[in-house]
């Protein structure tokens, strides 16, 4: 199962997939590609990155 980083409409289908949401269809490999699905992160990766964003501090500039 893939997760959609771009919202965009299945041309075989013609269902409208939305940022966020669930894709397992035919076309993985094409949408990969064209970068608008990636492989869902495990939970480990997920938290890894969302620490990154919280560690970034302002400096005032």
């Amino acid at each position: 199962m893939t997760k959609v980083l771009k919202d965009f409409r299945c041309k075989v289908t013609k269902q409208l997939f939305r940022t966020g949401d669930k894709y397992d269809g035919k076309r993985t490999e094409e949408l990969q590609a064209l970068g608008y699905v990636s492989e869902e992160p495990t939970d480990g990766e997920g938290e890894k990155k969302s620490e990154r964003k919280s560690a970034k501090k302002n400096d005032g500039r």
